[in-house]
């Protein structure tokens, strides 16, 4: 994922999400322990530029989930395998 432009704190929310099914704003921000600032930039990014997520919900009751489709063509479960077992490409 790293190759596609993803950043560590985005590998990491993308790994979230696959076992929980979803993460909302609060959630990304206390993963990462960044601002609300960075995270709602970067949520953007995985949102609208990578096409990672998409956002479900307005306001408190938002979250964001996989955009199925595309994951499959980055990669991502493969990625996600080797992450998760530790082995390299």
């Amino acid at each position: 994922m790293r190759e596609k432009g993803l950043n560590g704190r985005q590998i990491k929310a993308v790994l979230y999400v696959v076992e929980n099914k979803k993460i909302t704003n609060g959630e990304y921000q206390k993963l990462n322990n960044i601002s609300r600032r960075t995270e709602t930039d970067e949520l953007t990014e995985l949102t609208s530029r990578f096409e990672i997520f998409k956002n479900t919900g307005y306001g408190a009751g938002s979250y964001y989930e996989l955009r199925v489709n595309n994951c499959a063509l980055m990669g991502i479960k493969k990625t996600i395998f080797h992450t998760i077992s530790g082995r390299t490409k």
